[in-house]
C-alpha cells in the first residue's frame, strides 16, 4: 500500500472531487483507468473518461465544471480550515468504512485522527431529547468511553450533541460525522464545543464533502452511512417512527453491524421507533453498557489497548493491520496479494494478539 497522498499531490483528485462528485465507483474506474494519474483523468477528453466507464452524467458534469474549477485553491481551501485528506485504498482510511457498499472516496478531516480510534460504537436519536433519553445516553456512553471505546454520532441536536459531549468530558474520543463541508460547523450552535474539543485533541470532525459544501435534507440520510459505517454496532437512544436514526439502524443491518436499541415508554412518541425495532428484531434491547460491551466482545478492550500498544510494530505490520477491520473478515488469499510475506506477518500479529482466525483463514483485527 502505498503512503496517504500529501494534500497538495492531491489536487487534481480534489478538482475531480468538486467537479463531479467523486463516488467511489467514479474513484475505482478513474484509478485503475488513468493508473492514478489524476492530472490525466481530471484534463481527460470524453472518449477517454467514456473508455474508464464513467457515467454519462459523470462525465458531462466534469466537462462542464473543470474550466472554473483551480486545482491550487481546493488545496488552500483544506489547509485554511486544518483539514486533511483520508482516500479510500490509503493509509489510514478506517478499514470497517472502506467495506460498507458505497463507501466515501475521499474521507476528509479535522483533530488528532491517527487510525487508532477503532473500535467505535454509534449512538444516535431523537434532536427533541426528554430527561429519561439524557439519563440513558448518558449511563450508556459514561460506561462504553471509560471502556475507551471512540464515541461516533451526527453532531445534530439532542442524543447526537449528548452523546459526543459525555465522551469529550471524559477525555475519550469521539467522532462527528457532518453532512456539509468539512470547513463549517452545523448547528453553528455546537460551534463552540467543536473548537473547543478540536483544541483539547478528543474530537475528530469527519465529512465526505469539500468546504463551501452546504448542508442540504438529503445529504444527512446519506451521512449515516458513514456514522454507521465507522462503527462496530449502532445504539439508538431514542427515536418516532419517522426518524432519521431509524435509518441509520436500517444501514448498519445492511452493513451486517450489530444494532442496539433501548426500550421506552409504550405510551411516549420519542420511544416509538426504538420499541418497533426492538419488537421486529431489528435491534437488541439494551439496558447497560456493559451488556453491549460483553455481547461485542470488548469486555477487556482498555486492558488490550494498553497492552497491545505496548509491542512494537514493523511497518509490514503496520501495513497489514491496514487491511483488516474488527467487522469484515478478510481472507488470506487476499492478503497475500496486497501484502508481501503476509502469511508470516499474520503469524506474528496473532501471537501478539491483535488479529484473529475466523476459521478458513479469513482473519479479523481485535481491536
Amino acid at each position: 500500500m502505498r503512503a496517504m497522498l500529501d494534500l497538495a499531490d492531491s489536487k487534481y483528485l480534489l478538482a475531480i472531487h468538486r467537479a463531479m462528485n467523486l463516488t467511489s465507483i467514479r474513484f475505482r474506474r478513474l484509478q485503475g483507468y488513468f493508473q492514478s494519474d489524476w492530472e490525466s483523468a481530471f484534463n481527460a477528453p470524453a472518449k477517454k473518461l467514456m473508455e474508464a466507464g464513467i457515467d454519462s452524467k459523470g462525465i458531462e458534469k466534469l466537462l462542464r465544471n473543470r474550466s472554473n474549477i483551480v486545482p491550487e485553491r481546493e488545496v488552500d481551501q483544506l489547509r485554511a480550515c486544518g483539514a486533511s485528506i483520508l482516500i479510500l485504498g490509503k493509509e489510514k482510511y478506517p478499514p470497517s468504512l472502506a467495506h460498507i457498499h458505497n463507501p466515501p472516496a475521499l474521507l476528509f478531516y479535522r483533530g488528532s485522527y491517527t487510525g487508532d480510534e477503532f473500535p467505535a460504537i454509534a449512538v444516535v436519536g431523537s434532536r427533541s431529547i426528554s430527561p429519561t433519553g439524557q439519563r440513558s445516553c448518558t449511563k450508556l456512553v459514561t460506561t462504553l468511553a471509560t471502556a475507551q471505546i471512540t464515541i461516533v454520532s451526527g453532531l445534530a441536536y439532542g442524543i447526537d450533541i449528548q452523546a459526543h459531549k459525555i465522551s469529550t468530558k471524559l477525555h475519550n474520543k469521539t467522532i462527528a460525522v457532518m453532512a456539509n463541508g468539512i470547513d463549517t460547523v452545523y448547528p453553528i450552535a455546537h460551534e463552540n464545543y467543536v473548537f473547543q474539543e478540536l483544541r483539547s485533541g478528543n474530537l475528530i470532525l469527519f465529512s465526505e464533502y469539500l468546504p463551501n459544501t452546504p448542508a442540504i435534507p438529503e445529504m444527512f440520510p446519506v451521512r449515516n452511512r458513514i456514522v454507521t459505517g465507522l462503527s462496530r454496532a449502532t445504539i439508538v437512544v431514542q427515536a418516532a417512527l419517522r426518524s432519521g436514526s431509524l435509518i441509520s439502524a436500517e444501514l448498519a443491518l445492511d452493513q451486517n453491524r450489530e444494532v442496539f436499541a433501548v426500550p421506552g415508554d409504550i405510551f411516549s412518541p420519542y420511544s416509538a421507533g426504538t420499541n418497533q425495532l426492538i419488537a421486529n428484531q431489528k435491534a437488541m434491547a439494551v439496558t447497560s453498557g456493559e451488556q453491549i460491551l460483553s455481547e461485542l466482545g470488548l469486555v477487556n478492550i482498555k486492558t488490550k489497548k494498553e497492552a497491545q500498544r505496548s509491542f512494537p510494530l514493523s511497518e509490514s505490520e503496520k501495513q497489514l493491520l491496514s487491511f483488516l477491520s474488527e467487522s469484515d473478515p478478510i481472507h488470506i488469499d487476499t492478503l497475500s496479494r496486497q501484502v508481501k510475506n503476509a502469511a508470516s506477518i499474520i503469524t506474528m500479529l496473532e501471537l501478539k494478539g491483535l488479529i484473529t482466525d475466523l476459521g478458513t483463514n479469513t482473519y479479523v483485527k481485535n481491536i
